[in-house]
């Protein structure tokens, strides 16, 4: 592993450290790109629900480079907490998620019902 892999694998880590969260995702989003892999690996491995929800807003953070792995997370992710959380980060993303709103209408008529409106602001 490289030194920068390591770092990341520490940050991620110190998601569990309810006082260095906060930093730890801004640290994680500033990483952007480098980062992703090592996101969306724990996010796909990991089955603790908060770790899952402050992933999710460290990936929204980097921007529309996540997009694609938000949206492999949402149509894995049975967990209907976890699911709203992805939904609200494409929300906060804005125009950066403006591709995933056909999706995101399907999965509406298709799957649960979660209100789109409120996170998306459609």
């Amino acid at each position: 592993m490289s030194s920068e892999e390591d770092r990341i694998s520490e940050l991620i880590k110190a998601l569990e450290d309810e006082k260095a969260r906060e930093s730890v995702i801004w640290a994680l989003g500033k990483i952007s790109k480098p980062a992703l892999p090592a996101l969306e690996s724990t996010l796909n491995t990991t089955d603790d629900f908060n770790q899952k929800c402050f992933i999710i807003r460290a990936l929204g953070m980097i921007g529309s480079k996540s997009v694609p792995k938000l949206v492999k997370a949402l149509q894995k992710e049975r967990n209907i907490w976890v699911r709203t959380a992805i939904i609200g980060t494409f929300g906060r993303m804005g125009k950066q998620a403006e591709e995933v709103i056909p999706f995101l209408l399907n999965e509406l008529k298709n799957n649960e019902r979660i209100s789109l409106t409120k996170q998306f602001r459609l």
